[in-house]
């Protein structure tokens, strides 16, 4: 379905809807075709691996960034709307508004339409005991990763242009995240904030 009601809202069904739909992404040549085309025009040709992997993942980042528009969904109502839909519009030119549903669902299905390693994280920005000891769900991102290079370890950073210049302040505000990620075989992880428990970091370069 190119676009989803729904009027109670479940996190975690949100986060499987976004990567099932950002798989369907992958299915569709032309799509993929085209986006590979438009973001790998701003990485070099001689780059080697790691700064190519970088370098896709900045330019997803700014791509998203610069035609999207944040909007937030009517108050207690979901709306979801695939990569594909979103995709099109923005091919004709149009101007489009979403949530940080829709960012990280396109933002998800080209980084893997790009080859990036990447999942979906679902984060939680209240203290368990605050939420009775049950994670609640507030923002969903993309996470990706940076290859090792000039002497840096390789990490895992988040890809958000929904939030703009706050990702970063609101990634060193989560206090629970759940990992959505289908290419692993293992079922969704949990990740709760503890002393010493590393957090998601943020960068887009």
């Amino acid at each position: 379905m190119e676009v989803e009601r729904v009027e109670r809202v479940n996190p975690i069904q949100t986060g499987l809807r976004i990567a099932a739909s950002a798989l369907r992404f992958q299915h569709n040549l032309a799509y993929v075709n085209e986006c590979r085309l438009l973001v790998e025009q701003a990485i070099p040709e001689h780059e080697d691996l790691g700064h190519s992997v970088r370098s896709r993942i900045a330019a997803v980042h700014a791509f998203v960034s610069e035609k999207v528009t944040y909007i937030r969904d009517p108050k207690g109502i979901e709306l979801h709307y695939s990569p594909e839909r979103i995709y099109t519009r923005l091919l004709a030119g149009e101007s489009v508004l979403e949530d940080c549903d829709s960012f990280a669902s396109l933002t998800l299905a080209m980084l893997w339409a790009l080859g990036v390693q990447s999942y979906l994280v679902l984060a939680g920005y209240q203290p368990p005991e605050k939420t009775n000891g049950r994670p609640r769900y507030q923002h969903v991102f993309a996470q990706a990763y940076q290859p090792a290079i000039d002497g840096h370890h390789g990490r895992w950073v988040a890809v958000d242009p929904s939030l703009g210049k706050r990702a970063k302040e609101m990634c060193k505000r989560i206090h629970v995240a759940l990992i959505i990620d289908p290419f692993r075989r293992l079922p969704a992880k949990q990740m709760k904030k503890k002393k010493g428990t590393r957090r998601a970091s943020h960068s887009h370069h």
